[in-house]
């Protein structure tokens, strides 16, 4: 399915256009604190989301923008001594990870009893706060200059022809390319050898492993690759400076993220971490992304959808199985680093 993407003018990214209105509990008679922030989204979503709850809030707060596969990497090597309080953005599966290996701290956060049950965990150990997809994005530009016709499903994307055109990330350093290949590997039943076959077979068509699961749509857009595998909300930003992308959903069916976020066991501010989950699925709050270029569903369903983003209803997911890719993230990233592609420095 092939979805026209208007070119839109950029966001202005200030906190300040966003309103300084208080959740309940959250007055100015609060005390205000300070808050660290380990963000896994774009940079521009998370910079624009801590501004804007400081300025609700008052409690002074500054982030560290690490992809998801780093930012887990990061809690493992900080366990003893973490830095930050709470983890916001990327896709659950590293999260699920991490709650296994005891580094989140169960906690509910007020109102999430509005959100559907499969956005947030029946322990506690995380909540979503979006929902992303995955589709191509395809450079119309760049294909009718090869004569190449656009892939229409994820066997496409193997076809010898595309060799060299396709960007996409890693999945040691990037969550997206990591739904990549959960999505692989469920699409193959789960039959992790046979998953593996399909990967090698794309990986010599592949331009690059990038670190970011953004930085794909972005080269496909400048041309660099016909055809970028990313969230349809980042190929959606892209888009806006590149009119010949086009976003594809492939045909036999695409995987896609519940983007989180969790308290952090051990960090230096849970009262501020808890103040902050609790505002972060607020209908206010959710509805935020597109003013920050971030395109995802909210998972409020009281919040209002930006018309650029993906409708689920029209789309052919898989049933994604974010505790079987989760439990199986160390092995499957150390086969792909082995047999596939090294992460990329």
């Amino acid at each position: 399915m092939l979805v026209r993407l208007a070119i839109l003018g950029l966001t202005t990214l200030t906190a300040l256009s966003v309103g300084c209105s208080a959740l309940p509990g959250q007055g100015a008679s609060a005390a205000p604190g300070k808050l660290t922030v380990l963000g896994s989204a774009e940079e521009v979503y998370v910079l624009g989301m801590t501004n804007a709850f400081e300025a609700d809030t008052g409690i002074k707060t500054s982030y560290v923008r690490l992809s998801t596969g780093e930012a887990l990497g990061r809690l493992r090597a900080d366990k003893n001594h973490q830095q930050f309080s709470v983890w916001w953005g990327g896709p659950i599966d590293s999260y699920v990870d991490a709650s296994g290996e005891a580094l989140l701290e169960q906690y509910r956060p007020r109102g999430s009893s509005t959100l559907p049950r499969q956005y947030k965990d029946d322990g506690g150990a995380w909540t979503g706060v979006y929902v992303g997809v995955l589709g191509f994005g395809v450079n119309t530009a760049v294909l009718n200059d090869r004569h190449l016709t656009a892939p229409a499903s994820w066997a496409d994307l193997a076809r010898p022809e595309y060799q060299g055109q396709i960007s996409v990330a890693h999945p040691e350093t990037s969550g997206t390319a990591f739904t990549m290949l959960g999505t692989i590997m469920q699409l193959n039943g789960k039959d992790v050898d046979k998953g593996f076959v399909y990967l090698s077979a794309l990986a010599h068509n592949v331009l690059r492993w990038e670190r970011t699961g953004a930085e794909p749509a972005r080269v496909a857009g400048r041309g660099e690759a016909a055809i970028a595998i990313a969230f349809s909300h980042d190929i959606v930003d892209a888009a806006q400076l590149s009119p010949d992308l086009k976003l594809v959903f492939p045909d036999e069916g695409t995987g896609y993220e519940v983007g989180g976020m969790a308290l952090i066991k051990g960090g230096p501010e849970s009262e501020e971490g808890k103040r902050f989950m609790d505002w972060a699925i607020s209908k206010r709050a959710q509805e935020l992304g597109p003013t920050f270029r971030a395109y995802q569903i909210p998972t409020n369903p009281d919040a209002d959808v930006s018309p650029l983003s993906a409708k689920l209803s029209t789309i052919k997911t898989i049933d994604y199985d974010f505790r079987w890719t989760g439990n199986r993230r160390d092995d499957l990233v150390q086969r792909f680093d082995a047999t596939i592609a090294p992460a990329p420095n």
